[in-house]
């Protein structure tokens, strides 16, 4: 009994410590969490490849499109990076291809150069951290 007595006071005396220790261990596996469900994947590895490359890696995607930007059009959110293809007064002709499987989305950019479409963009996200 007098050892829990003991223990019992030495919480009491260091509960400060013990919220903080804990708080930062959960912070921890929260960062853990999040990492290891990536929120967002970067393309560069996929620029200028061919678009018979990334139906090879990805297979039939779920939705084809193709669509005309210029400086003046309005883009949602997810393609906004798209502006950066258009220079003064031109028009770019943009094929989009877009992947659902499970909790992820893959949408991937391209541009028509030499009579092939060419990777220029691309984005993956998970659907439960990622909201577009």
């Amino acid at each position: 009994m007098n050892l829990i007595l003991k223990l019992m006071k030495i919480i009491q005396t260091n509960k400060f410590i013990i919220i903080i220790f804990l708080l930062i261990i959960v912070s921890l596996i929260f960062f853990l969490f999040l990492k290891n469900n990536s929120k967002t994947v970067n393309f560069v590895f996929l620029q200028n490849k061919k678009i018979e490359f990334i139906f090879n890696k990805y297979g039939i995607p779920n939705k084809d499109t193709i669509f005309i930007i210029n400086k003046n059009s309005s883009l949602y959110e997810i393609r906004y990076g798209l502006k950066k293809l258009i220079s003064k007064n031109n028009e770019v002709t943009i094929r989009e291809l877009y992947w659902k499987q499970g909790d992820f989305t893959t949408f991937i950019w391209f541009i028509n150069k030499n009579k092939e479409w060419i990777v220029v963009d691309g984005l993956k996200y998970n659907n439960q951290i990622v909201k577009y």
